[in-house]
């Protein structure tokens, strides 16, 4: 049986910011691609047009259009008023273009209307209950899914997803299991460094505050999202190229011919694409729980943060954690189940903000007693082994001394083994500087190169050959030869998983020649972004009055746009 992918986005444009490059990627390794939008993209540009766009962009991507799929509500904006759907659980909102329900557009049915004969209302509510029953129709084995960006609607799907999840997870006698990848689709890509136009391509940078444009409140390094735990997934050589023009992913952004997508193009392709995994074998899904005090059910609910404002500028997570009461002498939690469980690994993920817990204390029902601590701050996540794995009945978690208060536990997961297996083949990448590296040019004076190898899904001696070349390696350095023009190495473990790259020596006038062909590529993009500046221009003329244009011009209304 083929395995399912499924890339969840808000909005049509979005797909390709959270796994564009992952389609060719994973249709390689045999998997069929699915995406589902949860909105119709119709906030200034009709549904119909947007969803239009999408499917040529994915056609172009390989994802066949019966596999495009449509949740079916409005596109929104942040608002100062609260017009979220976020913020109704019961009574319906009316989007921006006017609509109270799911509606679908041409050649694609909203999935409640589908599924039931009848759309969804505009509330909080349905638009989970939609996603849920379209999950576990689907089922998908791989789950790619944007993760908390600035925009309104881009968290909205993120919380949504994980809420869903969470009551996924703990159904009773649950048995579906996915491989779940989050990313930030703006911070990591749309409103990344424009960095394309190099000798070879690079991996996606670390976002800095400031430096990056909607990224002025720093994620990275708070709860899941720290850097060293990404996982970095290579794309397939058709997103790879010198020019934007022959580049399989700003094909697909051309289609987006509303938004401009292809304007992001040279901040969205990379070398790599980065996520954030998130297991779901936990054994606390199905464990009894009790707690000395405060509200047990945060444990297990799958979401490492939630809040009450998603408008809001700053990241501010509540209603989140299992805080004991701060009278309560005990601040346990007790796990249970029915049969005895085999435990390796417990996973304790603390408080983003507020005190910070110095110890934790975890006893088992065969007499292992740990102590822990400090927890790492920021809510990041803390993994404890254990040391006697089996016959586990119970296994009970304290909260010893604490600095501040507002201290508390976000999610704690129990799994059976240290490692979660992959859906995805397992791979190693040949790495020069940290850059995932494809066909490598290099200058015709370089000697040497030392290569290094990032490993997905296994951890193995790794060993370097050439295998076209006298170049030669000495450990994991590259000697190279002043014969060869082009070298060809490969990476390979003795379990048979391999990479094989081509490192291109290249004359003065070669390289001359490709920056030439690279500064006309960039030339084009820079008048394409110029043309879209005054098209933005005249429309805002249009819409404002002459007065009203006036005072703005002096001011510096065109400064304002350009920025």
């Amino acid at each position: 049986m083929k395995k399912i992918f499924l890339i969840i986005a808000p909005h049509q444009d979005d797909e390709i910011s959270i796994g564009g490059a992952m389609i060719p990627f994973l249709k390689e390794q045999g998997f069929t691609p699915h995406v589902l939008f949860s909105t119709n993209g119709d906030y200034r540009t009709s549904g119909e047009i947007r969803m239009q766009e999408a499917s040529r962009a994915l056609a172009i991507l390989g994802v066949k259009k019966e596999n495009i799929h449509i949740l079916g509500y409005g596109d929104t904006l942040n608002t100062p008023d609260h017009n979220h759907i976020f913020y109704s659980k019961e009574a319906f909102v009316i989007s921006p273009a006017g609509h109270s329900e799911t509606y679908g557009v041409k050649g694609f049915i909203d999935y409640a209307y589908a599924r039931r004969s009848v759309h969804s209302p505009y509330t909080k509510e349905s638009y989970q209950k939609d996603l849920e029953e379209f999950l576990l129709d689907l089922r998908p084995d791989v789950i790619f899914c944007v993760d908390y960006d600035i925009h309104a609607d881009h968290r909205m799907l993120s919380l949504s997803f994980d809420h869903v999840m969470g009551r996924i997870l703990q159904r009773e006698k649950n048995d579906y299991f996915p491989q779940i990848f989050k990313t930030l689709s703006y911070a990591l890509s749309f409103y990344s460094y424009l960095d394309f136009w190099q000798d070879n391509i690079l991996s996606t940078l670390k976002p800095v505050v400031g430096k990056i444009e909607t990224y002025d409140e720093d994620l990275v390094g708070q709860s899941l999202y720290t850097w060293e735990n990404r996982v970095r997934l290579p794309v397939s050589k058709v997103c790879i190229s010198n020019t934007l023009s022959s580049n399989l992913i700003y094909r697909a952004l051309q289609q987006h011919r509303s938004q401009w997508a292809d304007l992001q193009a040279p901040r969205i392709i990379n070398g790599d694409c980065v996520y954030w995994e998130r297991r779901t074998d936990s054994l606390t899904y199905y464990a009894d729980i009790r707690v000395s005090s405060g509200e047990g059910k945060y444990l297990r609910d799958f979401k490492l943060f939630d809040v009450e404002d998603i408008d809001s500028e700053k990241f501010l997570p509540r209603s989140y954690l299992w805080q004991p009461d701060s009278v309560d002498p005990e601040r346990k939690v007790l796990f249970s189940w029915k049969r005895p469980q085999h435990i390796e690994l417990v996973r304790i993920w603390g408080n983003i903000n507020g005190g910070e817990i110095d110890e934790i204390s975890i006893r088992s029902s065969v007499g292992e007693n740990i102590s822990f601590g400090p927890l790492k701050n920021k809510g990041q996540k803390n993994d404890i082994l254990l040391g006697c794995t089996d016959g586990i009945e119970w296994l009970e978690i304290r909260i010893g001394r604490v600095t501040g208060g507002d201290v508390g536990i976000s999610e704690v997961e129990i799994f059976s083994n240290i490692h979660f297996p992959t859906n995805i083949r397992p791979f190693i990448k040949c790495m020069i500087d940290n850059h995932f590296i494809y066909d490598y040019c290099i200058d015709k004076d370089v000697r040497q190169l030392t290569l290094s190898v990032y490993q997905y899904g296994l951890a193995e001696e790794v060993f370097f050959a050439v295998t076209q070349g006298k170049s030669h390696f000495e450990g994991d350095t590259l000697l190279i030869n002043s014969f060869d023009r082009e070298i060809l190495v490969s990476a390979y473990t003795r379990s048979g998983v391999y990479d094989h790259i081509k490192i291109k020596r290249l004359s003065v006038a070669s390289l001359l020649l490709l920056r030439g062909y690279r500064f006309i590529d960039k030339l084009c993009w820079y008048l394409n972004c110029k043309q879209h500046y005054v098209i933005k221009i005249y429309n805002r003329i249009k819409n404002i009055g002459r007065k009203t244009l006036i005072k703005k011009l002096y001011k510096g209304y065109f400064t304002d746009i350009r920025t």
